[in-house]
């Protein structure tokens, strides 16, 4: 009998980790797919995810639509173009959405199937407690004007080899806490000779943090105060990795996005002092600073 059921649990846990690989391998094909906006939520409800991936979609959809000198998108009609997939993680449910770009200029889908209509896309994997049952998407309704909301900060995009292996899963959003005030540190602006201890030191607190979305809020917090110039948690290749950048390594597993490592602009590991390159990172996704 105990024989049945541990026969059982390794034949359950095979088939969540073969529909976990293709919502993977499927997320991966649409972030680098030019063609698609797409947007990340993580919420405790499967419902609160997907709001907070219609007001980031909403916000990168009109900014299409401004380029094209079209008026705005309503946020009930870009709903109705917008399709999903989500998964439990833990206690809160993933959403990843996209939306083709040549639907949000047209204003309806193009390639939905019979009668217009287009498909959602809901892969849900039991957790510890119980399996999410999908969430019905309610019918596209007539668009009303709608001011766009305030982004949600885009989660970090998967660095890929030069053969574009599939990346593992895209970053959440872990539980808010409090924006950190940075140590007192040099002006990123300080003088050359001062600005390798400057990287360093900041590197060094980066490297205590818990996971991306800390990382992302101290780093914002570095450029308001002017200690550090920019960065970007949206890359679509390693070109797009500025030469003089630090690069954070975000290790994505279903339940945590840890740091697992900060390479200096000439390679070196910050955590280790030793070389190290960005391609033995397989999977990771990145943040870069400077």
């Amino acid at each position: 009998m105990a024989f049945f059921i541990c026969l059982l649990v390794c034949s359950i846990r095979t088939a969540c980790a073969q529909v976990e690989q293709t919502m993977q391998d499927r997320i991966y094909n649409i972030q680098m797919d030019e063609s698609y906006l797409f947007a990340e939520g993580m919420e405790a409800t499967e419902q609160a995810s997907f709001d907070l991936v219609l007001s980031t979609l909403l916000e990168k959809a009109n900014k299409v639509r401004r380029q094209a000198n079209l008026p705005p998108i309503g946020l009930n009609q870009l709903r109705g173009l917008t399709q999903k997939l989500s998964m439990p993680m833990g206690d809160r449910c993933y959403v990843f959405g996209y939306v083709k770009r040549s639907d949000v200029k047209v204003g309806k889908a193009s390639g939905g199937g019979a009668g217009g209509k287009k498909p959602t896309i809901v892969v849900n994997m039991p957790s510890q407690n119980e399996a999410n049952e999908p969430t019905p998407q309610p019918a596209p309704q007539p668009e009303q004007p709608t001011q766009p909301t305030q982004p949600v900060s885009p989660t970090q995009q998967s660095v890929e080899q030069s053969t574009e292996q599939p990346a593992e899963q895209p970053a959440a959003q872990p539980t808010e806490q409090p924006t950190p005030q940075p140590s007192q540190q040099p002006a990123a602006s300080a003088a050359p000779a001062n600005a390798a201890s400057h990287y360093a030191s900041v590197t060094a607190e980066f490297l205590q943090l818990g996971d991306a979305k800390e990382l992302l809020r101290y780093i914002k917090n570095y450029i308001e105060n002017g200690q550090l110039r920019d960065y970007n948690d949206e890359i679509r290749s390693l070109s797009d990795i500025p030469s003089d950048a630090y690069v954070a390594l975000i290790r994505v597993t279903n339940r945590d996005f840890t740091i697992s490592a900060i390479l200096s602009p000439d390679g070196v590991n910050m955590a280790t002092g030793r070389a190290d390159n960005i391609r033995n990172y397989k999977g990771h996704q990145v943040i870069w600073y400077r």
